[in-house]
């Protein structure tokens, strides 16, 4: 692939990506950090500690347990005593956080999902999705591995 078709597509990338992140609709009372924290409650197979939470997202204990307020004053998530250890708290989310992630994440798609079917044919629809999954592949290849640009600036 020569550099400057890898450029274009970086660009064109970045700028689909900028687009859909401009049409997301905000989220009245959630930050989209408290958003996150929410989303990863909903994604655990079970209830977390808020210290699972913040290694999840890469987040410092104390703005966890800040944000975590918030969410409990909102009445989103539960908070009970851990079962293996009644000095520590689980966390998971309440019926109202399961419907704001829902209503979240069904906004969120609305304009991605109008412009595919207002602009593009059925064929171009399947074109697009199999470039979706090629560009999956290639965010996934090595994503275990140290970035590239450490490797190469070591």
């Amino acid at each position: 692939m020569r550099e400057e078709d890898v450029y274009r597509l970086q660009r064109q990338v970045k700028k689909l990506y900028r687009r859909v992140q401009r049409e997301q609709p905000v989220v009245a009372g959630l930050s989209t950090t408290t958003l996150q924290m929410l989303v990863a409650l909903e994604r655990a197979a079970g209830p977390l500690r808020p210290g699972e939470l913040a290694a999840e997202l890469e987040m410092k204990n104390s703005n966890v347990a800040s944000a975590l307020r918030g969410l409990d004053k909102q009445g989103l998530i539960n908070r009970r005593a851990d079962p293996a250890d009644g000095r520590k708290v689980l966390i998971d989310l309440t019926g109202e956080g399961r419907r704001r992630i829902a209503d979240a994440r069904r906004r969120r798609t609305a304009w991605l999902q109008e412009a595919v079917d207002e602009l593009l044919t059925p064929k171009e629809q399947s074109l697009l999705f199999a470039a979706a999954d090629l560009m999956e592949r290639l965010a996934e290849q090595g994503a275990d591995d140290e970035p590239q640009a450490r490797r190469r600036a070591g």
